[in-house]
């Protein structure tokens, strides 16, 4: 219950900050995938189920920050500098290293 609750407001948070409804949805996507890509190391390790929670929460905020930023710059984009979505904003989108370094800070803090 407390994770559709979150899943609900984290839906109309972004849906008021970007006036739409279809990027919350586009955004949202991309969680079950990583909530699945972080259950893999407790079915090979067999590791502690905090442990794994833990992992699948970071896992989870990194790749919802990444999509953020992604559509983000997709719609600036599309809005100032007249590229046309959807392929050539993503692939822009791509090439801007400015995400990579927030990620990679973010891994290394919390494997510390």
């Amino acid at each position: 219950m407390v994770i559709l609750a979150a899943v609900v407001v984290i839906y109309i948070v972004l849906g008021v900050l970007y006036e739409s409804t279809i990027h919350p949805i586009t955004i949202l996507s991309s969680l079950p995938s990583a909530g699945i890509g972080a259950c893999w190391p407790d079915a090979v390790w067999s590791r502690s189920v905090l442990g794994g929670t833990g992992r699948r929460v970071l896992l989870m905020g990194i790749v919802k920050k990444n999509a953020i930023m992604m559509i983000d710059f997709a719609i600036d984009a599309e809005r100032n500098q007249g590229i046309s979505p959807p392929l050539p904003s993503s692939r822009r989108v791509c090439c801007v290293s400015v995400d990579m370094m927030t990620t990679a800070a973010a891994l290394l803090g919390a494997m510390r």
